[in-house]
């Protein structure tokens, strides 16, 4: 999935409309959130293949879209340590 579709898949998840005035405030937040959610899970990923770092990217998109990132770290903390934890016991064993 490239940039674009990622855009069109997190507009999806927010109802917006293609080509709708939101959907560039989209691709913004989705070039911010990409190096947020690889800092705060340890690792770089695909956000567009299925599995736990989408979902946590995707509802991370929508908190900031709602202004309200702050919340989403707490509200998702047990995720995102066991994504991190995932992460480090991988570079252990490498």
């Amino acid at each position: 999935m490239n940039r674009a579709e990622l855009i069109k898949f997190v507009c999806g998840k927010l109802n917006i409309d293609e080509g709708a005035a939101d959907e560039t405030r989209v691709a913004d937040i989705i070039d911010d959130m990409i190096p947020y959610m690889n800092d705060i899970l340890g690792a770089e990923y695909d956000y567009s293949a299925p599995g736990n770092a989408r979902m946590l990217f995707i509802n991370a998109c929508m908190y900031e879209f709602n202004d309200a990132l702050d919340d989403f770290a707490k509200n998702y903390l047990g995720e995102i340590i066991k994504e991190r934890m995932k992460n480090e016991v991988g570079n252990d064993e490498e």
